[in-house]
């Protein structure tokens, strides 16, 4: 919260997105949310968009013990290229 604002409390925390989207809806306050959860949804607006900008990593992890596997590599592949597809839905440009 502190690379949103200083001296912030927040009454609800949780790190599932799910739950603070749901927190949201449910009339909780306002939230830091990703545009991909948000975009579709007319009942979310967003606030302060031109004072808060956040940049987040995004990583995907795989188990040393299954990297090398063909499936598994597929899977990755297919994960990457559709967020570089739908970079649109994860940064501003």
């Amino acid at each position: 919260m502190e690379s949103v604002a200083k001296n912030l409390t927040a009454q609800f925390r949780s790190t599932s997105l799910t739950a603070q989207r749901q927190a949201v809806l449910a009339g909780a306050g306002i939230a830091v949310l990703p545009r991909f959860m948000t975009r579709d949804d007319k009942r979310l607006i967003p606030v302060l968009p031109d004072q808060i900008r956040l940049i987040r990593s995004l990583w995907l992890l795989i188990h040393e013990d299954i990297h090398v596997l063909t499936r598994v590599r597929e899977a990755a592949d297919f994960v990457t290229d559709i967020v570089r597809a739908e970079r649109n839905l994860f940064i501003d440009d």
